[in-house]
């Protein structure tokens, strides 16, 4: 694995399922750090579509049990959480996401995909994922790198 991988901080916001998918592969192979963004509360419908969440995580923090549970898959990796919604935390603090040398984001519109694209540095990696079921897509916009 690049050491690289070991020094980048990644950033999840709007914490669903493929979204955990993504940190829980990224945690396996080492990832320095991360950051969960998410302003909602556990919901029934997130119980019975997350394999990580469970009946006690029943209207606790989305972002808090998401930063516990995935955790525990590597001592190693260090984890914070945020429970607010990420306009508002870059409402407040607009470079927020220059940070993060990668931005995983989950079903959210086009245009709010674009706009958090924007916000990020010209070096961070920015990957935008929406699911409808067993369907999804994933859109990713990584950096220029071009060789002097």
């Amino acid at each position: 694995m690049p050491s690289s991988w070991k020094k980048t901080n990644r950033k999840s916001t709007a914490v669903r399922l493929l979204t955990r998918r993504f940190l829980t592969f990224l945690f396996r192979i080492g990832i320095g750090q991360f950051t969960v963004v998410d302003a909602g509360q556990v919901t029934l419908n997130d119980i019975g579509s997350n394999f990580f969440l469970d009946a006690e995580s029943l209207g606790k923090s989305r972002a808090e049990r998401a930063y516990e549970l995935l955790g525990e898959l590597n001592e190693d990796v260090q984890g914070h959480w945020v429970a607010k919604d990420i306009h508002s935390i870059l409402a407040e603090e607009p470079n927020y996401l220059s940070q993060f040398s990668v931005v995983i984001v989950s079903n959210v519109s086009q245009s709010s995909a674009r706009k958090l694209a924007q916000l990020c540095s010209k070096d961070t990696t920015f990957v935008w994922v929406k699911t409808v079921g067993l369907v999804g897509k994933a859109r990713i916009a990584i950096p220029e790198h071009a060789s002097t």
